[in-house]
């Protein structure tokens, strides 16, 4: 898909990272992928082999979520809020012996790996600038990923007992992605904005695979912010996002924020999604008043790479 996308328009602009001011073509998105393989196979990554990742939103975090598994690795992002105890069982069930940690999270991940028992080489990268990588001559020749192989290692919250891994295969998580384009008639006009962390299924599939899917584009912050959550949207001509319901009470209750934003400057945007947990209707009704947009209710679950 994204051989495809890079070969057909290469210089449409797949992500932009709002914080930084970057965008980044389809076209650039592949090379960072293709040059991300033999500096894997370099660092002693086998094929199939999980690689973890502990860092904040931003354009390393996307370039090593999409280029590990288009390397034919696994992808596994942990969760940044995670305790050292609950990252540290994941390190040692997942087996991952490379996890790269931004600045931010380099302390963490090594606390973590302590923690786990286990032999883990810790790679620190910076998460805005994206993968400094060589040029690669031979990584046109590699082998593709194939569909039923794996792609994707992500652990559930461990709300009643110990995070449970999930596996997905590549054709599992294509296949979320275009249950969300086909739900919204997305189209590779549209641009998703992603303020969910990439350690969640929802930031996973439904705003990074749907936007593969669709041929479109994703704005991708850091992190969720109500003061700055509004004008990225505008500045950035998002035209849907996906959040959780606390996140939409957040965005009521934020006065200062919307006061310079009018209904007129969000008619881009075609609806917004509510998922992980229940809307309350109260809620659901007052956010539609307030912003004018339409707001979709979704229910999903890890396992099903839907949300």
């Amino acid at each position: 898909v994204l051989d495809h996308g890079a070969k057909q328009y290469p210089d449409r602009v797949f992500a932009v990272f709002p914080e930084t001011h970057t965008k980044v073509t389809w076209g650039e998105q592949r090379q960072t992928a293709a040059r991300l393989r033999p500096h894997l196979t370099n660092s002693g990554v086998s094929d199939g082999e999980a690689v973890g990742m502990l860092m904040a939103n931003g354009r390393t975090a996307l370039e090593l979520f999409l280029g590990c598994m288009y390397s034919r690795r696994v992808s596994l992002m942990l969760n940044t809020v995670a305790g050292i105890d609950s990252l540290g069982y994941v390190i040692r069930h997942s087996g991952i012996r490379h996890l790269f940690a931004d600045d931010g999270h380099a302390d963490l991940a090594s606390a973590a790996v302590i923690a786990s028992g286990q032999q883990v080489k810790v790679h620190r990268v910076a998460g805005d600038s994206g993968l400094q990588l060589p040029d690669s001559q031979n990584h046109q020749d590699a082998d593709p990923p194939r569909s039923a192989d794996d792609a994707l290692l992500i652990y559930t919250s461990g709300t009643t007992g110990r995070p449970k891994g999930v596996i997905h295969t590549h054709a599992s998580l294509l296949a979320g992605g275009a249950n969300t384009c086909s739900a919204h008639h997305l189209s590779n006009s549209d641009r998703a904005l992603c303020v969910l962390p990439l350690c969640h299924i929802n930031g996973q599939v439904v705003t990074v695979m749907a936007p593969l899917v669709s041929g479109s584009s994703v704005v991708m912050p850091r992190k969720f912010s109500t003061q700055r959550f509004w004008s990225w949207v505008v500045k950035e001509d998002c035209t849907w996002f996906s959040v959780v319901p606390t996140m939409i009470s957040y965005l009521l209750a934020t006065e200062e924020a919307t006061q310079q934003i009018t209904e007129s400057q969000l008619s881009n945007v075609r609806f917004g999604r509510s998922a992980s947990a229940p809307l309350a209707p109260a809620v659901h009704k007052a956010f539609i008043a307030r912003f004018g947009i339409p707001m979709v209710e979704t229910m999903g679950i890890t396992e099903t790479a839907a949300q």
